[in-house]
């Protein structure tokens, strides 16, 4: 992409490109006026230096004047306060190219200073007009302002001689020096010549040498961000675009949208044809996308929008600045283009199809990873309903998957990076308010916080990761049994386990192993179950419960009262314990009709030989009613919030 003929920044909103050779130009600045201290060190040091030896050896300098020591200093300082203002403003400016050419344009005036009051013809110092132009091949883009800057110095070289040889400037004399030779116009033309010879080809070989090393770099550039097989830009540097580009919308409040590709049947293409064909294929559909995708006006077009190479034969496409309609055309634009062309191929003249999600923000996110999860529920959305077609997220449900991947993620990386932990919430006995047990309660840490595993219940489900929660949960609740022993000797731990896990019949039966194998007795443990979880396999979760028992580990009927099928459970299922659902519990206190509901409960419990536990339980005039109805055990705020055990 040639940016050489545009401004840095041509809109209120920059572009990322825009941004990025903005940002090359100032560090090239900041190289220069780094340079220019050095220069200026050197240029005082030889100031000092002579100076210090003429004294030592006692050097007649009565031929140097005032003016002629002043005056270079002047110059001096005057170019170290510019160079100053310089180093801490030129990252103000948007358009580097005039603040090049008015800092080398003091440069050359300085120069010329510096000659004329060193001796003008005869001075040492015409060598730095090569650095000047050395400065120019470093900071100018253009290889004719260089050869400009060259002329301009041998113009301001030929126009002091001149002046000094007329009288118009005083020459300057200097020691060691043959001052004849500033009024011999023979010598002085050759000087003038030399030093332009010189020059020019100065600038010719930094011309040169910097667009080789600036043909290298992009050459190089082109090997990192671009795909090799169809010069599309590659994943890495999609990545690194979107990113640039959401902080760009969200700064200057602008939409971008985002559309992604994905060949349709690709894979039975390759099987069919081979891999070498559907590489030509990739190559030939690369063309095809950048033919219909947004260019610029103008004698240099370059492409506004990002085509990129997503994944095997997936792409994307970056729409910056572009609203949802808008983004629909462009995807409408070239799926139309896929549906009409025929690609001629070595197998012959072949027509495919693709399907396309677009999604946008801030419709369907605000951050990289709502963008993200759009996408892939978009695309797997284009790819349910029949695949050849253009679908964005239209609805709640698209929005809710969103959400369900979101959370994933942050689930994902909490169990890979161990974050679950096991807090515990006493369970007591109604009557007497000792702690008999405790039940394990996942949590995901989360910096300070310990967020609750119950609101990731329905993404663990959904995303298959509920077996690998229960089991980590599970690992760390049998943990805190040697702690929780110091205190509370023959207290239980009560598990509520997910589901899918219970229906993991293997990994149920192979439970009381896992917990002699963690050194806690198998009658510490209870195993919480409700209708979801028995309702499917009913016979078969009643077998699995036998086994268990007779392993000593006992199982309580959870949430009882939520479903019209709880009591018929009471009779197929040899439980021991009922906890006692508390949408019962809460208004027990307010509400007659929970109290009838909860004795009848408990007295059933009872008559079935099975004890009972209350679930939030938030104070103590719930308290006291249940110890009066005869509820075994309770647990709820009013007894302990849930936390990690202290050693």
């Amino acid at each position: 992409m040639d940016f050489s003929s545009l401004k840095y920044i041509s809109t209120d909103a920059p572009t990322t490109d825009e941004l990025e050779l903005l940002n090359e130009s100032r560090v090239r600045v900041a190289q220069v006026i780094r340079a220019r201290w050095i220069i200026l060190g050197i240029l005082a040091a030889y100031g000092v230096v002579p100076y210090v030896i003429f004294q030592h050896y006692s050097i007649d300098l009565s031929s140097i004047t005032t003016l002629q020591c002043v005056f270079p200093i002047l110059a001096w300082c005057a170019m170290a306060t510019y160079n100053a203002f310089l180093l801490y403003s030129h990252h103000w400016f948007a358009n580097i190219r005039p603040l090049n050419q008015i800092q080398l344009l003091l440069d050359l005036l300085f120069v010329t200073v510096v000659i004329h009051y060193s001796g003008g013809a005869v001075s040492w110092f015409w060598p730095m007009y090569l650095v000047v132009t050395l400065e120019s091949v470093l900071v100018m883009e253009k290889s004719s302002d260089t050869f400009a800057f060259a002329l301009g110095a041998s113009l301001a070289y030929g126009a002091l001689l001149q002046l000094e040889f007329y009288g118009i400037l005083p020459p300057v004399s200097m020691p060691f020096e043959n001052l004849s030779l500033q009024q011999t116009l023979p010598y002085e033309v050759t000087k003038w010549a030399w030093v332009t010879m010189i020059n020019l080809s100065v600038a010719s070989i930094g011309v040169y040498l910097i667009k080789t090393i600036r043909h290298r770099e992009e050459e190089l550039k082109k090997l990192v961000i671009k795909d090799n097989l169809t010069t599309l830009y590659n994943r890495a540097y999609f990545f690194y675009r979107l990113h640039s580009e959401i902080q760009r919308a969200k700064r200057y409040n602008r939409p971008l949208s985002l559309l992604i590709m994905d060949m349709d049947n690709f894979k039975q293409f390759n099987d069919r044809y081979g891999h070498l064909v559907g590489d030509q294929l990739l190559r030939v559909l690369s063309g095809t996308i950048r033919s219909n995708i947004r260019h610029s006006a103008g004698k240099q077009s370059y492409e506004l929008d990002i085509p990129c190479r997503y994944g095997g034969d997936e792409f994307a496409i970056i729409l910056p600045e572009t609203e949802v309609a808008r983004g629909l055309q462009v995807a409408n634009k070239l799926h139309q283009a896929l549906a009409e062309k025929m690609f001629e191929l070595p197998v012959g003249s072949i027509k495919i199809t693709a399907s396309f999600s677009m999604v946008s923000f801030p419709e369907d996110g605000r951050t990289e990873d709502q963008i993200y999860a759009a996408m892939d529920v978009v695309l797997y959305k284009a790819k349910a309903q029949g695949k050849n077609q253009v679908v964005t997220s239209e609805s709640g449900r698209d929005r809710s998957m969103m959400m369900i991947l979101k959370q994933g993620d942050f689930l994902r990386n909490a169990l890979r990076e161990q974050r679950i932990e096991a807090f515990l919430q006493p369970i007591a006995n109604v009557r007497t308010g000792d702690v008999t047990a405790y039940e394990v309660l996942g949590r995901i840490r989360d910096g300070e916080m310990a967020v609750p595993a119950l609101e990731f219940v329905e993404v663990a489900e959904e995303l298959g990761m509920a077996h690998e929660l229960d089991r980590e949960v599970f690992r760390k609740g049998l943990a805190h049994q040697a702690v929780i022993a110091k205190t509370h000797p023959g207290a239980k731990l009560f598990f509520n386990l997910f589901p899918s896990s219970f229906m993991d019949i293997e990994w149920i039966r192979g439970i009381p192993e896992l917990v002699r194998s963690a050194g806690v007795p198998c009658e510490s443990v209870v195993l919480e179950i409700t209708e979801r979880e028995a309702l499917p396999k009913l016979s078969q979760v009643a077998t699995v419960i036998e086994e268990l028992r007779a392993a000593n580990i006992s199982v309580a009927l959870d949430d009882f009262g939520s479903g019209f099928s709880s009591f018929m459970y009471l009779k197929y299922l040899a439980i021991d314990y009922v906890k006692i659902e508390g949408s019962f519990i809460r208004q027990i206190a307010t509400d007659p009709r929970d109290r009838i509901m909860v004795e009848h409960i408990n007295d059933m419990a009872h008559q079935f030989g099975l004890k009972t536990v209350a679930e939030f339980v938030e104070d103590e005039a719930t308290a006291k009613i249940l110890a009066e109805i005869g509820v075994d055990y309770a647990q709820g705020h009013y007894y302990g919030l849930p936390s990690l055990p202290i050693a």
